[in-house]
């Protein structure tokens, strides 16, 4: 069954493919959901990360602080995530 229907995705969007059009029975849910998890989490995750960031934004603008700001919520930790994640070339050997 799960090697009928199949994923596909471009920039107009997700598209689900079955190769026998006629009837399509779901004998096995689980592999359906999991094809489907695989191809679509990745982007449900990034856009659930995006609206939490706008979100943090919108919060940080009403208390009236700036993302930058020493001062805002969460600036520590941004902070220790850029430096942890900073290119290795970028590191001095101190």
């Amino acid at each position: 069954m799960s090697d009928q229907i199949h994923i596909d995705s471009d920039e107009d969007g997700f598209y689900l493919e079955i190769e026998d059009l006629a009837v399509v029975r779901i004998t096995d849910p689980e592999a359906l959901y999991d094809q489907v998890k695989a191809a679509i989490g990745p982007w449900l995750y990034e856009r659930d990360q995006m609206r939490r960031e706008a979100l943090a934004n919108v919060a940080l603008s009403r208390m009236g602080y700036d993302k930058s700001d020493p001062k805002s919520e969460g600036w520590h930790d941004r902070m220790s995530d850029l430096w942890d994640n900073r290119d290795k070339t970028e590191r001095k050997p101190w």
